[in-house]
């Protein structure tokens, strides 16, 4: 099959072939590629062996740019401060606390700076932008009225995994490498954790063949 291949580091590929496991290479699936698979197969063929340029849409770019927030402002949250927050909090105080965890995001040419290639010259949606930050903000207040300062902070920011599983199909066996991000894992303060999957845009009805269904940007 002709075309882009994309082989990383550890011998996986997104655009696997038979061909390929025969050098030894194993199919790389993410929840994204697992998810077109399903939506439309021949999309997903065609974005990982040829290269189709992606259409880059306005709320694509939001939700790098949050996500991208996000990610900084739990590396530049100061666990001291959160005690002060949280009497704040407590006490309705919600606008000064909201200013003091606006100082934890980054300036506006740092989320630019923080994007890929791909998007860095698209426009920056600020108003997008600031509706999502500050409903996550409010969040974070009402998380903080009813968590212990040392459990506010997550125990791991944007984590990556890269397991490998191996499945029996047709009576053989399939190694497969998963890959993918948990945005938070948080303390629920008893022993066990609770992981946070961040997601931005709103949602619609979409219909797929016969069967509506409800899909988010």
């Amino acid at each position: 099959m002709m075309g882009l291949t994309l082989v990383y580091d550890d011998q996986s590929s997104y655009a696997w072939t038979p061909e390929m496991g025969e050098d030894g290479i194993v199919i790389r699936v993410s929840k994204s590629t697992l998810t077109s698979s399903k939506w439309c197969p021949q999309q997903l063929l065609l974005s990982k062996t040829h290269e189709v340029p992606q259409v880059q849409h306005d709320y694509l770019v939001i939700g790098d740019d949050v996500h991208q927030s996000m990610e900084a402002f739990y590396h530049n949250a100061d666990a001291e401060s959160l005690i002060v927050l949280k009497d704040a909090a407590e006490e309705g105080k919600d606008r000064l606390v909201m200013e003091h965890l606006r100082e934890w995001l980054p300036s506006r040419e740092e989320v630019i700076g923080m994007r890929r290639d791909s998007s860095k010259d698209e426009p920056f949606y600020e108003s997008q932008y600031d509706h999502n930050i500050t409903w996550l903000l409010r969040n974070e207040i009402l998380r903080l009225t009813h968590t212990e300062p040392e459990d506010f902070l997550p125990v791991a920011n944007e984590v990556k995994l890269s397991p490998k599983a191996t499945f029996h199909v047709d009576d053989k066996e399939v190694e497969v490498q998963l890959v993918g991000i948990i945005d938070r894992i948080f303390s629920e303060g008893q022993g066990g954790l609770a992981l946070m999957e961040l997601k931005t845009g709103k949602w619609h009805t979409t219909r797929c063949s016969s069967n509506s269904r409800l899909r988010r940007n």
